[in-house]
């Protein structure tokens, strides 16, 4: 059998290993990258980066840290597989939508009794449950879903948080944000 590399072939393939090397060794030394390089990696990697997280405040003050579930993937994970330390009685998990539409959830694969806050385009809220917690996908027991509901948005808590003593219908949360909702909404229908 003919070898079918030659003395310069062998040269070029040393040659070229020896190039990836100092080249694998110059990248690796000049990993310290600033805290704007990261920014962009974030942004690049999540085109919502600058819109994910939002406060919403309470009419008595009290603010919810809220991320916003804005892709399908997202909204169809929502909370399924959280454990009840990786989500404080402080935080909010928002399904952003673009439009009014009838809607209700069902909660499988929950580690902890959930509120779940039905919020029309103003955050003005519309209607709120309280669902059990369901851990797994399998019923039965039957997995719990909400009444269908008239809303632009939905809003889910724990449902031990301090918070849901103070839910009423027709109270209004407050969108507290660098970005106003109007900036928000655009940036997501661009990224769509």
């Amino acid at each position: 059998m003919k070898s079918f590399i030659t003395q310069s072939g062998t040269k070029l393939i040393k040659n070229i290993l020896l190039g990836g090397t100092f080249l694998l060794l110059a990248c690796n030394s000049g990993q310290q990258h600033n805290s704007s390089s990261k920014t962009e990696e974030a942004a690049a990697q999540d085109p919502f980066a600058e819109v994910r997280e939002i406060k919403l405040a309470m009419p008595s003050g009290k603010v919810i840290d809220t991320k916003l579930a804005i892709t399908s993937a997202e909204q169809t994970k929502g909370l399924s597989g959280t454990k009840s330390q990786d989500f404080g009685p402080y935080d909010g998990l928002l399904f952003f939508y673009l439009q009014d539409d009838l809607k209700g959830f069902w909660m499988p694969d929950t580690y902890f009794d959930l509120a779940i806050i039905f919020l029309d385009s103003d955050f003005k809220v519309v209607g709120y449950e309280i669902a059990p917690h369901h851990p797994g996908m399998t019923e039965p027991p039957q997995i719990y879903r909400t009444k269908s509901y008239l809303c632009r948005h939905v809003l889910e808590i724990r449902a031990d948080s301090p918070l849901v003593a103070e839910l009423q219908k027709g109270m209004e949360l407050k969108l507290i944000s660098k970005i106003p909702l109007s900036k928000i909404e655009s940036k997501i229908r661009l990224s769509r």
